[in-house]
Order: C-alpha cells, then sequence, then structure tokens
C-alpha cells in the first residue's frame, strides 16, 4: 500500500527504492517542501527508514535557500550530517544510500516527532517543560562549536559567504527576504521600507558588538518548530529531521526559533515556563552565551521580525484550508512590531498549535484507510 502519494512522486520513489534494492510494505509522506520531499518507508518486521529526494532533477544539485539564499541541496545536508557527527555528540541517522545528490535513504531516528509526543501525552505541561529543559542541553553544547565568520554552514571546513561581523549577515538575509516578498506581492515597497529602516535602526548600536572575533558564530540549526525532531518517551530530544538550513550565527537565530515555534506552544503561561526550563537547563549545561543580556533579547526579537518577513512571503496565496490567511496574519506581527516595539510570539503558536492539529488527523485518516 502506498499512502497519500501522487503517481509522479509515486513514481520517483519507487525509482530510488528499487535503486537501494529495498523491499517495503508501505510508504508515508511526510512532508512536500519547497526544496524536497520526504517519506517514511515501512519495512516488513524491521524499522522503518527515511526517504528524501529532490522534486526535479534539473534542480537537485543547487537551489537557493529560501530562508538565506544560499545553496540548497541534499549534497549539502550530508555535508552538514557528517560535521555534525564530528564536531557534537548530537543523534545523526546513520546514511543507508545516496547517489551524493539526488536522493538519500537513512534510518529514522527512534523516537515520535515531538508534535505526536505531546498529542500522545495530552499536551502535558509536565511533559512539555522536560522537553524544553532537554533542548537547552543540547544547544548548550552546540553552541561550544564556533568559527570565525558568519554565513551557510556548508561543510566541516566551509562557510559562505563568511562575513565578519553578524549585524552585516543580517542585513543581507534581511535584504534577501524583503526582496522576495516585494516581488510576490506579500509586502508593498513602502512596507517593505519601514520594516528595512526600523531594523536597521535597531541594529546599528550593536553593530561594533557583533565582530566574530568579540562573539564568535556558533552553530545553529534554526527551523526548531514542532515537526522537526524527535523526542523519547520522556520528551528528551533524540535527533533533528531536516538541518538543509544550518547556519554560522549569533545564537538569537537559535533562540527566536523557539521563542516562535515551541516556547509558545501552551500560550501565554506556558511561555513563560519554557523558557525559563530552558534557560535553567542551557545554563547547568555549561551554555556559553549570556541569554539574559540586552544584545541576546534584541537579536531575539530582530530574528523573529525577519523570519515573520520570509513567513509572510512563503505563505502568501497559499490556499489549503489551514494556511489561507497565514501571510496577513504574519505580515500584521511585523507591522505592528514596528508601531509598538515589542514581538508578539503567542500568534504563532496559536498557528503552529493549528497545523500540528491538522498534522494529527492527516495521520489518523491515513491510518483509517489502510
Amino acid at each position: 500500500m502506498v499512502t497519500r502519494l501522487g503517481s509522479v512522486a509515486l513514481d520517483k520513489a519507487r525509482h530510488y527504492l528499487r535503486v537501494a534494492n529495498v523491499e517495503y510494505a508501505d510508504l508515508f509522506e511526510l512532508s512536500e517542501g519547497a526544496n524536497h520531499q520526504v517519506f517514511e518507508v515501512a519495512l516488513n518486521r524491521q524499522p522503518s527508514l527515511i526517504l528524501k529526494f529532490s522534486q526535479g532533477e534539473d534542480r537537485a544539485l543547487s537551489k537557493k535557500d529560501p530562508l538565506f539564499g544560499g545553496e540548497v541541496s541534499l549534497r549539502r545536508e550530508l555535508r552538514i550530517y557528517r560535521a555534525l557527527e564530528k564536531k557534537t555528540s548530537l543523534r545523526t541517522p546513520e546514511i543507508l544510500a545516496t547517489d551524493g545528490e539526488y536522493y538519500v535513504l537513512m534510518e529514522k531516528i527512534a523516537g515520535q516527532l515531538w508534535y505526536e509526543f505531546m498529542a500522545s501525552n495530552d499536551n502535558s505541561e509536565t511533559c512539555f517543560l522536560n522537553s524544553m529543559a532537554s533542548l537547552g542541553k543540547v544547544f548548550a553544547e552546540l553552541h561550544h562549536v564556533t568559527f570565525q565568520s558568519f554565513g551557510d554552514f556548508l561543510s566541516e571546513a566551509s562557510v559562505g559567504p563568511q562575513r565578519k561581523n553578524y549585524a552585516k549577515r543580517f542585513v543581507d538575509v534581511l535584504n534577501y527576504r524583503l526582496e522576495n516578498a516585494l516581488d510576490k506581492g506579500a509586502l508593498l515597497k513602502q512596507e517593505s521600507n519601514d520594516i528595512h529602516s526600523a531594523v536597521l535602526r535597531c541594529l546599528e548600536q550593536y553593530r561594533g558588538q557583533l565582530d566574530a572575533e568579540v562573539a564568535p558564530a556558533v552553530i545553529v540549526l534554526d527551523d526548531m518548530h514542532p515537526a522537526n525532531f524527535f523526542v523519547d518517551e520522556s520528551g528528551n530530544a533524540e535527533g533533528f529531521f531536516d538541518i538543509e538550513f544550518t547556519q554560522t550565527a549569533h545564537p538569537s537565530l537559535e533562540y527566536y526559533s523557539l521563542c516562535i515555534f515551541l516556547f509558545n506552544y501552551l500560550g501565554g503561561g506556558g511561555f513563560t515556563k519554557a523558557k525559563k526550563a530552558f534557560d535553567d537547563s542551557y545554563r547547568e549545561a555549561g551554555g556559553p552565551c549570556g541569554l539574559d543580556a540586552p544584545i541576546f533579547a534584541e537579536l531575539t526579537w530582530l530574528s523573529a521580525v525577519s523570519r515573520y518577513v520570509e513567513l509572510c512571503c512563503s505563505y502568501h496565496g497559499v490556499v489549503d484550508g489551514l494556511r489561507d490567511d497565514w501571510s496577513p496574519r504574519f505580515k500584521k506581527t511585523v507591522l505592528e512590531w514596528i508601531r509598538t516595539g515589542r514581538v508578539d510570539y503567542l500568534s504563532a503558536g496559536d498557528m503552529q498549535r493549528e497545523k500540528s492539529h491538522w498534522l494529527l488527523e492527516q495521520r489518523q485518516r491515513e491510518r483509517r484507510n489502510k
């Protein structure tokens, strides 16, 4: 049986499994993004595998990363896995088969995706806080791996475009996202100008503190949303699902992702507790970054604003019954930040819960259809 696959995706999945000489019992579509398609491959009496392949062979070798504007490819992702294995104790999947360009077959890391774990525990606050504390330990270790330039993490020894000041790198990325939003019609020209001016005003005061010699770049996985990491039965992080956007950056680029995708998952009261659970665990594990420093809070806000611009663009025109109004909601949050100086983290949490509920309903329908 094959679940929820279109004919083209099905043909490609079957092709790559034949190439890898894998006999399978079932296929489950896990995601279909702008860059790759990902499927769980169920085997007979063996643990499942993960198959990931490019949507089109003409775009397989290199494609622009929609978040940062650099290279995004399976080749880069494989290099990142190898680098993380050497530099950290982070759990990475064993690569079972790949042609190095168009497809990769890897082990499925044990455990549940985080949003499934939360649902199976009735969104328990205890489980929620335990998992946030677990992430604190993980990122405390990652932030000890430093670099002398900011950019895309391309391999163990390669970073691009090697900016020596994080403010410069930040503005490059913001400009890329604003240009995309303008081209797509997600923002008006005046709105884009207002966002650009407001961000630069805030960022300029910290420019001198953001040289790599003063504040070295750290590994940042980014995109830490509820469907992007696996946990064990206690909520401890076991491994990460997509790492294709990994950066060398200021650690606030990781922290904003936690603020807009995870800390807010149970609403306002849960946000404060989740932040404390993560921060306390991070410090206890020897995390090197000053999470309470004013510059850290300000850069976290600015990182969230920049990502909201990207999400406003990405979801512009999407009509699927779930994300129909996400683009204007993200845009509203950015424009309110310009007016008030405060970033709304909680509205993004509302959207994440909507998405998690939608994903769970999909998986339940798939299982019933068997």
